[in-house]
């Protein structure tokens, strides 16, 4: 493996070009790392050397995050358009701290939870009854 950079290595312009295709085609081959390579013209192994980066772990990273993002969008699209499954699997993720968790859980947890009355709420947001937009 090449020397990493350090703050007195200056990293190529070529290096850089090829780092920028990397990782306009890492992001549209849904982060493939072998099919990204293959576009950048480069071998996984230099992709794990200028992971050792930090300015170039940041970017591949800063690229992920706007992925999660944009797919955070997409859920929260479906959960307006009155999907049951969407909205039932939002609030077990984001929803533990009201008591949306799974029965699994509990036996982690040491709380008053009332379970028939979780249940029932899962019940009504699978028939629809529950679901209300936003006003």
């Amino acid at each position: 493996m090449k020397n990493k950079p350090t703050e007195n290595h200056k990293i190529s312009q070529k290096t850089l070009d090829k780092q920028y295709l990397f990782l306009a085609a890492y992001k549209s081959h849904r982060w493939n790392i072998t099919a990204a390579c293959k576009e950048a013209g480069i071998d996984r192994g230099r992709y794990y050397e200028w992971m050792g980066q930090p300015e170039f772990a940041e970017k591949v990273e800063h690229a992920k995050q706007s992925t999660i993002d944009w797919v955070e969008q997409k859920l929260f699209d479906q959960v307006e358009n009155d999907s049951a499954a969407c909205t039932i699997f939002y609030m077990k993720c984001q929803g533990k701290k009201r008591g949306y968790i799974e029965k699994e859980e509990k036996a982690e947890k040491d709380d008053n939870v009332n379970w028939s009355e979780i249940g029932a709420t899962f019940a009504e947001i699978a028939n629809g009854i529950a679901i209300k937009k936003p006003e």
